[in-house]
């Protein structure tokens, strides 16, 4: 599935100079990992894609030179949502703790681009009494409730040129900037939703391309993520875009990255951070490491189809759907896919066609083994086997 080119040359979306270079193919791959299916026969007829990723070493950003930004179209039926984990709401309320304090978020105007259901919004508008706007595609109004807070709204409807002058005080994103095949023109439009004359602060949270690199979160690669950010490439494309780096961190056990930057340099702007010589040698072996991982869990389904051993993935969501696809994972083997989101339940997976159950039906399915797609989750997903009565083998992938 995966091969390595290296002689094809491209411009790179987040820089904009040439020389970008490919160095790793994966074919076949679902569209949406987050559109399920309401039958096997639909998910396992879903769209495919290819992904064809090369690495820009003026700035260190990866993207997917096949991608076509005509085959994404979010809509009610993409799900994504994280809530279900305390781990994870343990981390939205840090970050809107740590937002309203460092950003002084107090009766704002606050716009987030991306917003799902509006969950962190409504946290925003409540910690800070602040007056708060979304923007989703994928929220349906006659269906989701609204946000449970007087001063959050959304607009179920992308963001765009057309919201230039909605004078923000305060802007977020939060994993939509790697969906945007031209991000130098998204991330420079944000200066048209601020409030003019104002030395306001800009959030945007992305999936770690370090992380995916050096610890082989192989499964981390998706069509939907046209743009795999290092540190060096998200703090250039707000540089070039005309914002002010205050800081860029790596969050959330290293696998998200997130940044603070400015309209106004006056703001302790942060130095800028080189491309990484260790980027260009991880890109290198990539290739080749993914063969061999895939290879490896291979290997291991073939054992355990041969002994009878029963096993489910924890986790429904891109790592999941990815790594039951890359292996083209049997239905002997890894019939289900549990997910807490009660929206994904009864549902099948895009591609290899799982279905997706609750927890609770573990205590029918009996596993021999239960595989953690996110390590950052696999002490929480103990403890509901151990409430369950569930003796299983809990592997993280």
């Amino acid at each position: 599935m995966a091969d390595q080119r290296s002689s094809d040359s491209h411009n790179c979306p987040g820089c904009g100079q040439d020389g970008a270079r490919e160095f790793f193919v994966a074919e076949g791959v679902p569209v949406f990992c987050n559109v399920l299916w309401d039958s096997r026969e639909d998910a396992v007829a879903t769209d495919r894609a290819t992904i064809n990723l090369a690495h820009c070493a003026h700035c260190d950003l990866v993207f997917n030179t096949a991608f076509d930004p005509e085959k994404m179209a979010y809509s009610p039926q993409y799900e994504n949502s994280l809530d279900g984990s305390p781990r994870f709401r343990e981390y939205r309320g840090q970050l809107a703790d740590r937002l309203i304090a460092d950003c002084g978020l107090k009766q704002k105007r606050i716009v987030e681009i991306g917003c799902g259901r509006g969950e962190f919004l409504r946290l925003l508008a409540d910690l800070g009494d602040n007056e708060c706007v979304g923007f989703d595609p994928s929220f349906d109004p006659d269906n989701d409730p609204p946000p449970s807070h007087p001063n959050a709204v959304i607009r179920s409807e992308s963001y765009g040129p057309r919201h230039r002058g909605f004078d923000a005080e305060f802007v977020c994103c939060r994993h939509v900037l790697e969906h945007i095949n031209e991000p130098f023109g998204f991330v420079r439009s944000v200066h048209g939703t601020i409030k003019g004359g104002s030395e306001t602060v800009v959030y945007f949270e992305v999936p770690n391309a370090m992380y995916t690199l050096e610890h082989l979160g192989i499964w981390d690669l998706i069509y939907e993520h046209c743009l795999y950010f290092t540190p060096a490439a998200l703090d250039a494309l707000f540089r070039r875009a005309g914002l002010h780096p205050i800081r860029v961190d790596s969050v959330y056990d290293g696998q998200f990255l997130s940044i603070d930057a400015t309209t106004e340099s006056s703001n302790g702007t942060a130095e800028p951070i080189p491309a990484s010589v260790e980027t260009a040698d991880l890109v290198e072996k990539f290739s080749s490491a993914y063969d061999a991982k895939v290879s490896r869990w291979k290997q291991q389904f073939s054992e355990w189809e041969k002994d009878g051993t029963r096993a489910v993935i924890w986790g429904a969501g891109s790592k999941g759907v990815t790594f039951l696809n890359v292996l083209n994972a049997p239905g002997s083997v890894v019939a289900h896919a549990v997910d807490v989101n009660p929206r994904k339940q009864g549902r099948f997976v895009a591609g290899n066609g799982q279905q997706i159950v609750g927890p609770d039906e573990l205590q029918e399915i009996c596993p021999d083994k239960v595989l953690v797609m996110n390590a950052i989750y696999k002490s929480e997903i103990e403890s509901q086997l151990a409430e369950l009565n569930v003796n299983a083998d809990v592997l993280v992938v």
